[in-house]
């Protein structure tokens, strides 16, 4: 399917930095990249060095008399629940999505970067890659900067992939302080035990590690 087959398909997206790939004549496909340490260190350094990719005011998904599992619903419906990425194949942007997200948690800043997901997922900036339950599924943070209302943040977008589907599974932000955009080395904080529980995200945790990891 090329790409103007692709954007036929959905809806049509009046948005400019939204791309619709060619996805070599499958109409799903789920691709399956390893990320060495080495290679996340890269992406972690990437992060660091990243221009902002999105300006949100924070109002690109407020509220207007609906729900916001309805808003995002139809948010997403208008990418046909799904977002194509050269690196990561067709991620969904389901019913589920929205469930297991809104299930971890909401701040105002978070509601806003829902915006942004289909943009974090393009960048395809992996800085953290784990196996799950004896390695049934794996959860890979992509991120990206972005403004919320002029402040910086990092933004993360967790996938969740199987061997028969990859979705959007959780999302986060982590505001970057004015010491840490200048700043070029800062300590990694250690993960407390709890952090380390499998039953626990974390994003941020991610996010921060990632961003402050990067040597001189």
């Amino acid at each position: 399917m090329t790409a103007e087959e692709r954007k036929e398909k959905r809806p049509d997206v009046d948005r400019a930095d939204v791309v619709f790939a060619d996805d070599g004549g499958v109409s799903y496909e789920i691709k399956y990249p390893v990320f060495s340490e080495e290679e996340i260190k890269k992406n972690s350094e990437a992060l660091r060095k990243m221009e902002s990719i999105i300006s949100l005011n924070g109002k690109e998904l407020s509220y207007n008399g609906t729900s916001l599992k309805a808003r995002l619903e139809k948010y997403f419906n208008l990418f046909g629940n799904n977002v194509y990425s050269p690196l990561f194949g067709d991620v969904g942007l389901t019913t589920a999505s929205i469930h297991d997200d809104l299930g971890h948690g909401m701040t105002k800043q978070k509601a806003a970067a829902f915006y942004a997901i289909p943009n974090i997922i393009l960048k395809e900036v992996v800085v953290n890659s784990e196996k799950r339950r004896g390695g049934r599924y794996d959860r890979i943070v992509v991120a990206a900067k972005i403004e919320i209302d002029k402040v910086p943040y990092v933004a993360g977008v967790m996938l969740q992939r199987d061997n028969q589907s990859q979705r959007l599974y959780a999302h986060d932000v982590w505001a970057i302080s004015e010491e840490e955009m200048t700043s070029s080395q800062a300590d990694t904080p250690s993960k407390t035990e709890s952090e380390k529980n499998e039953n626990h995200l974390f994003i941020t945790t991610i996010l921060r590690n990632a961003f402050l990891s990067i040597p001189k």
